[in-house]
């Protein structure tokens, strides 16, 4: 039987945000179920719980980051399937959910070798990861 856990992230959290959190945490996990018994791909239900988790205010991820020592919000993000792929995005900016990114740069390798039999990218931070999101959607 499936099972699905997610956090919150980290960091100290308010006593008075505990009930919500945990509700934003039965929601991610509720609808990436949904994705897996519909017969999706793990990777896609887990990226879908993550979003949600993302869109949250109160998480320590995307929406509810902590910000950098400049007042900016930038964001890391990985995903493996259980074949030993992998994909990561660091210190991306501008980005509504860093999972997505990540779940795409995985989707990506399955295509094949780029031009010059260049592989495709599997880890990409910053300005450069940024720059692939708007290049690829």
């Amino acid at each position: 039987m499936p099972f699905i856990a997610v956090h919150a992230g980290a960091g100290k959290f308010n006593e008075e945000d505990v009930k919500e959190l945990k509700s934003v945490c039965r929601l991610a996990c509720d609808k990436a179920m949904v994705k897996l018994k519909d017969g999706c791909d793990v990777s896609e239900a887990i990226t879908v719980a993550l979003s949600v988790l993302e869109d949250s205010p109160l998480t320590n991820c995307g929406t509810g980051s902590c910000l950098t020592y400049n007042g900016t919000v930038e964001c890391d993000a990985s995903i493996m399937n259980g074949k030993g792929d992998f994909a990561s995005v660091g210190a991306v900016s501008g980005v509504k959910n860093p999972i997505v990114l990540a779940h795409q740069l995985l989707l990506n390798q399955s295509k094949g070798l780029m031009s010059l039999g260049r592989i495709p990218p599997m880890c990409l931070c910053g300005d450069g990861a940024r720059q692939w999101a708007i290049e690829n959607g």
